[in-house]
């Protein structure tokens, strides 16, 4: 049996690798899926971007590996979905758990209630320095 049009068209958006060629037309398909989600009110997230953009995760892994600008396109999203959330946030203190927790995820940017502990050691490379390790005796 023969699958019909429309199913068949909707299959096609899923292009996979290849599907933007520059990132220039990836960053016009990323700013209509935003202003698409504020004309109807929407948050902007990930997943939903992603299947607007007709892309697995698994794509955007290859995208990034293939030029440094369409990394910076997923950025500036991230950048776009943090200040939705904090403003949401700020303006509308009902939402502030939502929002919070939703700028915990790593793709809203990761946040974290607690300090990061930083790793504060200090690595010394002696390879070359004569006598090694017992130079500094």
């Amino acid at each position: 049996m023969a699958r019909p049009k429309k199913i068949e068209k909707e299959g096609a958006r899923i292009a996979r690798q290849g599907r933007y060629e520059t990132p220039e037309e990836m960053m016009a398909v990323v700013n209509e899926y935003f202003a698409k989600c504020k004309e109807e009110f929407e948050f902007p997230d990930y997943a939903g971007m992603l299947v607007y953009m007709g892309l697995f995760e698994e794509d955007v892994e290859y995208y990034e590996k293939k030029d440094n600008k369409y990394a910076d396109i997923f950025r500036v999203a991230m950048l776009k979905r943090q200040s939705y959330l904090a403003r949401t946030m700020s303006m509308d203190g009902k939402r502030a758990t939502g929002c919070m927790n939703l700028l915990k995820q790593p793709e809203n940017g990761g946040f974290s209630d607690k300090p990061q502990v930083k790793d504060r050691t200090l690595k010394l490379d002696v390879s070359g320095v004569k006598g090694g390790m017992n130079a500094f005796k």
